[in-house]
């Protein structure tokens, strides 16, 4: 799950910066259909724009991979894939993307502002570029994630025993415990990536038509499928609040909704109700499975621990006081 945990913590880093550092210098491009800011600006754009779209891209795969390894293949890759070389390749796609990217934009001045799609993108003179691009993108880690978890799926369908063992063929019940919650994990991570290719496979096939025939879309259809494929950052958002549960947790937490009313550890394990003017302790015998619905204060939890420091101040000295008469 740590490895997880990397991977979607750069997807997140991905669709932060599309939100960012893409999207907002578009908004004055999509009213007056021109690039106000100079061309050194607009190359950085289009650096942005295609090296954190094709990292997200990355970033999916290296998630598909782990879910496969980790679920057929647990001892073996675990052993193997530690979080530091994990690290490393997390670190190796964004390295690959952005420099790939920079030599394309910067040294061979492929780029140009898409009046259509309102936005500096890169332009491949050569198409056999552009259709490379396209299967290494695209098709590529399609077949991947298809594979990946198409296995996965098949295998929990079908209630197989994916049974782990360690050494002198002993079964690992963590181990296969930690299976189970790989293939969980599986479903909303299936989702995420399910949710990507449905906003960048329009904008895929109508490149690839365009590269291979002389056919000029209309410029509503490329505006349309353009930004379906980069509002593919908001919808991952969307995805998160439905499947996971700790993302709707801690959203609610952020609106100040979802604050909940703390127990402390007398009233939680005792079921009893501190009262604040005196030592004394009342159990409240009508509270569900021993547990009071009133909430302690710092004051009565004071007392508390005065009144426990004070009983046992009393019996040690009747232990001094007996060992000392015998």
């Amino acid at each position: 799950m740590k490895k997880v945990r990397m991977t979607m913590n750069s997807l997140i880093c991905t669709d932060l910066g599309m939100g960012l550092l893409v999207c907002p210098f578009c908004v004055y491009s999509a009213l007056y259909h021109c690039w106000p800011y100079a061309e050194t600006f607009c190359r950085i754009e289009a650096l942005f724009l295609s090296a954190l779209f094709h990292e997200s891209t990355l970033s999916l795969v290296l998630i598909a991979l782990d879910r496969y390894f980790s679920v057929h293949h647990y001892l073996r890759y675990n052993s193997f894939m530690t979080s530091r070389k994990y690290v490393i390749a997390i670190l190796g796609t964004w390295l690959a993307t952005f420099s790939v990217y920079s030599v394309v934009i910067f040294f061979g001045d492929q780029f140009y502002f898409d009046e259509i799609g309102i936005n500096c993108e890169p332009y491949y003179v050569n198409k056999s570029v552009s259709i490379s691009v396209i299967v290494i993108f695209y098709f590529v880690p399609a077949f991947l994630f298809m594979y990946s978890y198409g296995s996965i799926f098949t295998a929990a369908n079908r209630k197989e025993n994916i049974r782990v063992y360690g050494r002198q063929n002993r079964l690992t019940d963590s181990r296969n415990n930690a299976v189970s919650q790989i293939l969980r994990t599986s479903k909303y991570l299936a989702a995420i990536t399910m949710g990507f290719f449905v906003a960048v496979t329009p904008w895929t096939l109508c490149t690839l038509v365009v590269s291979l025939s002389d056919v000029t879309l209309n410029a509503d259809l490329d505006f349309v499928v353009t930004w379906v494929a980069i509002s593919n950052s908001f919808w991952n958002v969307v995805i998160y609040c439905v499947m996971n549960r700790k993302f709707r947790q801690a959203a609610v937490s952020l609106t100040g909704k979802g604050r909940r009313r703390e127990i402390s550890f007398p009233e939680r394990i005792l079921g009893c109700r501190l009262d604040s003017n005196s030592m004394s302790i009342d159990v409240n015998p009508t509270a569900p499975c021993g547990l009071s619905h009133s909430v302690l204060t710092p004051q009565t939890t004071q007392n508390y621990l005065g009144m426990r420091a004070h009983q046992f101040d009393s019996e040690l000295r009747e232990l001094v006081s007996s060992s000392e008469t015998s």
